[in-house]
């Protein structure tokens, strides 16, 4: 379903489910690779690149 809107569907119905919690922060474990998809939505770099299961990875986060 890559490119079909699917993932920035569910990040953005989370982040506004998130703040209608009151809850501020949001992260998740990004591939490096897709890093530009996430800014999208106002998400930033956390530390470095770590592996996971041969994998490079981001945290990334957002808050508001």
């Amino acid at each position: 379903f890559q490119g079909r809107g699917v993932g920035s569907a569910v990040i953005t119905h989370v982040i506004a489910y998130l703040k209608q919690l009151n809850i501020n922060y949001f992260w998740c474990d990004a591939r490096t690779t897709a890093s530009s998809f996430y800014q999208q939505f106002g998400m930033d770099v956390e530390g470095p690149a770590f592996d996971k299961a041969g994998v490079q990875y981001y945290k990334m986060s957002v808050s508001w």
